[in-house]
């Protein structure tokens, strides 16, 4: 027991392993679930809203923020009792410079991305998929989705959302 015990204390001490999940609900200066108010403080008026849509499957009032000079686009909720748009789905390709999960953004090596996704298969409630045209991990916990499509050897979209159920 001692043994183990010590064993675990090195592993951590080295940061082989993590007792914390590393958090993927967020990306650059945005997360899941933020309201439409910190949104806009965080990277001001999108150029473009669309409709408004009911999504049937979900239940939610759903509309397009666009910033095509970050390279975001944005799905804001609303549930049927709430007042205030909440990000929803996060989607962003070139010219988005911002980056997340241990460094990785738009153009960052395909490697870096699927060497992070694979190191989320440790965790057996973590759903991983890996094909030479991107990566991705769903999280059962929460249905959250982190995608991660490739062109030509580097990260080129990312898509942050509910995955499905």
């Amino acid at each position: 027991m001692k043994q183990i015990l010590l064993s675990l204390i090195f592993l951590l001490a080295v940061g082989g392993w993590s007792l914390a999940e590393t958090p993927i609900d967020a990306f650059g200066k945005l997360r899941l679930e933020q309201a439409a108010e910190e949104v806009i403080a965080a990277v001001g008026k999108p150029a473009r809203k669309g409709e408004k849509l009911l999504e049937a499957a979900t239940g939610e009032t759903v509309q397009k923020w666009s910033y095509p000079e970050a390279g975001v686009t944005l799905d804001m909720a609303q549930s049927e009792q709430g007042k205030t748009f909440r990000v929803y789905r996060i989607q962003v390709e070139k010219p988005c410079e911002w980056s997340g999960w241990d460094g990785i953004g738009i153009g960052s090596p395909a490697s870096k991305a699927t060497a992070y996704v694979s190191g989320l298969q440790m965790n057996p409630k973590n759903e991983v998929s890996m094909s030479s045209e991107g990566c991705s991990v769903l999280l059962t916990d929460s249905w959250t989705m982190l995608v991660f499509t490739f062109a030509e050897g580097k990260v080129s979209e990312i898509f942050l959302g509910p995955g499905p159920e």
